[in-house]
């Protein structure tokens, strides 16, 4: 600290006001010292506040992108399960008129060989009457030259 000489007031008088000057401005720089910390802790508190803002966002849309891909991923299973049993279906409905098909097919080879053995055995029939026929004609007229035979020898 200075001490005040007697030598000359106004030296003093502007020591005094330098010292005082120095003082304030010492004060000054203390209180904007401060103030500029309360400033840099009420930033970074905002910076903190906003930081928490965008994780709360991010958390958000990562969740809302996460429900989306699970709501897709939903809609294509369902679609390919669509499409599985409409191919499915047509399967069944290729399998149904197919087996028609064949189902009809063999009655007509069955009317087809019914028909047939009808026809063979109608010919067999025929075969064996005009056999026996022939049989009886033989038989007639074998019987019936042996009875003239003998009406001749009784006459």
């Amino acid at each position: 600290m200075l001490v005040p000489s007697r030598r000359n007031w106004t030296e003093d008088v502007s020591a005094c006001q330098a010292l005082v000057n120095a003082g304030a401005i010492d004060a000054a720089s203390r209180v904007a010292v401060a103030a500029e910390k309360r400033r840099t802790a009420v930033e970074v508190a905002n910076c903190f506040v906003r930081i928490k803002e965008i994780e709360s966002f991010a958390n958000v849309e990562q969740k809302r992108l996460g429900e989306l891909g699970a709501t897709e991923r939903c809609r294509i299973s369902e679609t390919e399960r669509s499409k599985r049993s409409d191919r499915m279906a047509g399967v069944a409905e290729v399998s149904v008129k197919e087996g028609a098909r064949t189902q009809r097919e063999a009655v007509k080879a069955w009317q087809h060989v019914s028909n047939h053995a009808t026809t063979v055995h109608a010919h067999v029939a025929e075969a064996q009457l005009r056999h026996s026929w022939l049989n009886f004609s033989a038989w007639d007229k074998l019987v019936g030259a042996q009875s003239s035979d003998a009406h001749d020898r009784r006459c």
